[in-house]
């Protein structure tokens, strides 16, 4: 028999042990990084949420800013409109107490 043979039925056990290998030596190397860099590891990590909760505060201030632009398109004609029915009702009204009091037998 030769390694060729054996190469042939074995070599998935090969390539399984080079893979288990790996990965722990890839582990081991996060963690140590992990390690020396966890003060990195929590600033980058404080920027994020900083960025997130900024990002949270902007948009509501934007919607609350469309809000209020959005009822002011709406609101100011509505408001014209009942002012100029409130100016021409107390004009009418007057102008008939007037003419009430030119003629008060109409």
């Amino acid at each position: 028999r030769t390694y060729v043979d054996w190469l042939r039925e074995h070599w998935k056990c090969a390539i399984t042990i080079q893979r288990i290998s790996r990965g722990f030596l890839a582990r081991a190397m996060v963690r140590c990084l992990q390690i020396k860099n966890i003060h990195l590891f929590f600033v980058s990590s404080a920027k994020i949420i900083q960025a997130i909760v900024r990002g949270y505060i902007g948009r509501n201030q934007r919607d609350r800013l469309i809000s209020l632009v959005l009822s002011m398109k709406v609101f100011p004609p509505c408001a014209i409109e009942i002012q100029s029915f409130w100016r021409g009702e107390c004009t009418r009204s007057c102008f008939r107490k007037k003419k009430a009091k030119k003629n008060p037998a109409v």
